[in-house]
This record gives C-alpha cells, structure tokens and sequence, in this order.
C-alpha cells in the first residue's frame, strides 16, 4: 500500500516539477530541437531524431530530478524514507513527461510548417522546407 502512495506522489512530483524546476525548460527545447530539425530535413526524419532528442533530454532531466530526491533523503529518523524512492520518482518523471515532450516536438514541426508555408504564400514561391 505505501508503494502505490509513493507512485501517486511521484506522479504529482512530476507535473509540480513542470512549473517549478527544470522540466518546463527542458520541453522547450524539446520544442526547438523540432524546430531545428525540421529546417534540416524531412518530416519523418525529423520525427524520428527528435524522439530520439527528447528521450535523451528527458532522461537527463530525470536524473536531475533523481539526484534532487536524494539530496532531500531523510535517513536515521522515525520515519525514513526509502532507498529506492530517488529511482521511482525520475522513473515516474521519464513516463510522465517522456509524452509531454513528443507532444511539444510535433508540435513544433508542424509550427514550422506553418510558417514557412505561410511565408511561401506571401511570397508567390514554393515552401522552403525539405521533402
């Protein structure tokens, strides 16, 4: 029973770690790294470097998160915490934001898209973008 609680905290950790800490930026560039790539080459290929991007970015955002955890530790009192908890909670983070960042960096591409489509418009040409 007290591992499901401390999933379910983790899970809160996780979206709370959104706005307070590093994740929110962390998304951002996942976003920007879409961007960037979608400049440089086709869709699919950018989709596939970019999941690859964020899978790496979050799991370095989740260690972060990790170590945070076990800098806070409370050990020796009467109710310490335990051990495993630093690796449940960026385990948690990783699944938790791991869509959050897919999300942001198709978002992204298709924003590019947008623009460069609308440019082209503007412009009487064809979009500037890789096919």
């Amino acid at each position: 029973m007290m591992f499901v609680i401390e999933v379910a905290v983790s899970v809160v950790y996780a979206f709370v770690n959104l706005v307070i800490g590093w994740s929110g930026v962390a998304l951002l560039v996942c976003g920007l790294a879409g961007a960037l790539l979608r400049m440089r080459v086709d869709r699919e290929s950018a989709r596939l470097l970019g999941g690859i991007g964020v899978g790496l970015i979050l799991v370095l955002d989740s260690i972060l998160i990790g170590f945070k955890i076990a800098g806070e530790l409370r050990v020796g009192v009467d109710d310490p915490d335990p051990p495993y908890l630093p690796f449940l909670v960026a385990a948690v983070c990783w699944l938790v934001h791991l869509p959050l960042g897919l999300w942001m960096l198709r978002l992204a591409i298709r924003a590019r898209e947008a623009l460069a489509t609308r440019q082209a418009a503007r412009s009487g040409r064809a979009p500037d973008l890789p096919t």
